[in-house]
Parts: C-alpha cells; sequence; structure tokens
C-alpha cells in the first residue's frame, strides 16, 4: 500500500511539473507568435508607404551616397535612373561631380543597389531588405514592450487600474481613450518609464512624417510624441537643408 501510494504521487508530481513546463512553452511560443504577427504589420506597411515615396526615398539615397562615396567611388543601380539623377542632379550635384554613377537596371526586384566602381561587391536594397532590418532592429523592444513594459509598470504603478474608469456591457461608446491614459499617465512616471511608453507612440510619428512629405498641409495624428507645430519645424528644417 505505502509503495502504490508513493508511486501514485510521483506520478502526480511528474504530471504537474510536465503541466508546468508545456505551459510554460506555450506561453512562450503564443507570445513569439503575437511579437511576430505586431511586427510584421507596423514594419510592412511603414516600409511600403517609404518605398511609394520617391522624394523620401530619393532623400534616403543621397544621405546613403553621401556617407559610402567618402571612402570609394561608387555606382547606384536602379530601374529609374533617369528620375534619379535628376534629384541628384538638383539636390546634391557634388556628389555626381565626385564620381557617384547611376546606372539604369531593368527588371531589379529590389529597389536600389550599391556597389564600389570595381564591382567587388554588391549590395541590395528592396522592400523585403528593409523589412527585415527593421523587423530584427524592432522587435526586441516591441517584445519588452508588449511583455515586460505592463509588468513592470504595474509592480511599480499598482494604483492605476484602481484609477482606471469602470466599463459595463451597457457602455456603447469608448469614454476614455488612449491619448486620455496617457496624459494621466504621464506625471507619475519615472523618466526611464516615459521613454519607454514613448516607443509605443513613434507609429503614430513615422505616419505623421510621411504625411507630411506628400502634403505639409496634411491633417496630423494627434496620437504621436510631437505635435503638429514641432513637425512642421522639422519639415522646414529639411527644406531649407536641401
Amino acid at each position: 500500500m505505502a509503495a502504490a501510494r508513493k508511486s501514485a504521487d510521483e506520478l502526480a508530481e511528474n504530471t504537474k511539473s510536465e503541466l508546468k513546463l508545456f505551459a510554460g512553452q506555450a506561453v512562450n511560443a503564443l507570445k513569439s507568435e503575437i511579437a511576430t504577427l505586431v511586427t510584421d504589420k507596423i514594419v510592412t506597411a511603414d516600409v511600403k508607404a517609404f518605398a511609394a515615396n520617391k522624394d523620401f526615398l530619393n532623400a534616403f539615397i543621397v544621405a546613403l551616397a553621401s556617407k559610402w562615396s567618402v571612402d570609394e567611388p561608387i555606382v547606384i543601380s536602379t530601374s529609374d535612373a533617369e528620375g534619379l539623377k535628376k534629384y541628384f542632379t538638383a539636390q546634391a550635384k557634388e556628389l555626381l561631380d565626385k564620381g557617384v554613377k547611376i546606372e539604369q537596371v531593368n527588371g531589379n526586384k529590389t529597389l536600389f543597389s550599391v556597389s564600389p566602381a570595381d564591382g567587388s561587391y554588391k549590395v541590395n536594397f528592396g522592400e523585403e531588405e528593409f523589412m527585415n532590418y527593421f523587423k530584427e532592429f524592432l522587435r526586441p523592444q516591441l517584445v519588452e514592450m508588449l511583455f515586460l513594459i505592463p509588468h513592470r509598470i504595474m509592480s511599480k504603478y499598482y494604483y492605476l487600474v484602481a484609477g482606471l474608469p469602470e466599463l459595463t456591457l451597457e457602455d456603447s461608446k469608448l469614454s476614455y481613450t488612449v491619448a486620455d491614459f496617457r496624459t494621466e499617465l504621464y506625471p507619475d512616471l519615472s523618466e526611464d518609464d516615459k521613454r519607454l511608453i514613448d516607443l509605443f507612440y513613434l507609429q503614430f510619428d513615422n505616419a505623421n512624417v510621411l504625411k507630411l512629405l506628400k502634403d505639409k498641409d496634411a491633417a496630423i495624428d494627434p496620437w504621436g510624441n510631437y505635435s503638429a507645430e514641432e513637425l512642421d519645424r522639422v519639415y522646414l528644417a529639411a527644406e531649407r537643408r536641401r
């Protein structure tokens, strides 16, 4: 009888341990899937918008060429060489004078490629490359924001939940917005936690910048970290540098 009871207890403990291990693995897998889905959604939309904005893309190529061509003469290959040459001529003619070459390449799936004049290597810049880069850059911060920050904040600011408005099944309209939450939250946060919360709102700033690049009078999303006046000053400063 004693041996049977001991065996049953051991089986129960082993089962609990296995269930705990399985549950932990399942939670981690779910977190990973959530992070992947959110990262894909954020990065894909922004990269496609970036690629579709010719002026923004050309400005990026000029900035890249100005740094890259310092060490060696380079060749930029693109499907719209004529348009890019016109942009360089208007905005950065000195780079063309220093030996930066722009070549036409048809049927290229990438947005553009950069190689040294001797052709010893080539670096492609396409939507897929940009997406992979930004996903790798964004994912650790996103994981922290989704799963670590809430736990960290609630452990330090345990009174937040008590201060939130009550919701009932009869409520037909949300009366408390994300913007309201930030306004109420900010005064009591530490400086480090404020910077972490700001990470969430950067997506709205990115969208606002793209809107203003297309139309300087566009209405911006008020959820961003920067006001319309602040973004307008940045836009005017960028225009003066051209």
